[in-house]
């Protein structure tokens, strides 16, 4: 069973902004062509030129290892999208070192002030087009009590 992942692969923005000329860039690209062509880094090649999705790249960090090699003093930074929800990750190659970082998702706490109300019928409150569950009377908007109108004798 293969396992799909999507990639994006980015050099330093600040060392990318030091190679506005193109010559560094197309250094990149060239090396990582001719690779492309010896060497089978043909996914490599399409994560470069930004077509990193749904591939099977098992041996991505071997060949960031060696494109950090040829070229040791750029930053660069290897996102990863795997087919399980929390496979996030993030890799950073510099001059033949890696260093990998796993993602975090991080839900904020609980804030009363955030809540709204999700009943569409209630435009006096909220505006029109707020959508809501339909069949469910006990989502109406506290303010109006589902109503359209606001009932203030409720409200303290």
């Amino acid at each position: 069973m293969r396992y799909y992942t999507n990639y994006q692969l980015d050099p330093n923005a600040d060392d990318w902004s030091r190679f506005i000329d193109g010559s560094r860039a197309k250094a990149i690209q060239d090396f990582i062509e001719d690779a492309a062509r010896g060497y089978g880094w043909s996914d490599l090649k399409s994560v470069w030129i930004g077509e990193g999705s749904d591939l099977t790249w098992y041996k991505h960090q071997e060949d960031m290892i060696e494109l950090s090699v040829a070229f040791p003093n750029v930053l660069f930074t290897l996102w990863g999208s795997g087919q399980e929800s929390d496979d996030l990750w993030k890799e950073y190659y510099f001059g033949g070192k890696c260093q990998a970082v796993k993602g975090e998702i991080i839900y904020p706490t609980f804030d009363e002030s955030q809540l709204k109300c999700l009943n569409k019928e209630c435009p006096s409150c909220y505006g029109e087009g707020v959508l809501h569950a339909d069949g469910y009377g006990s989502i109406g908007c506290p303010r109006c009590n589902g109503e359209g109108e606001i009932d203030d004798t409720e409200m303290s």
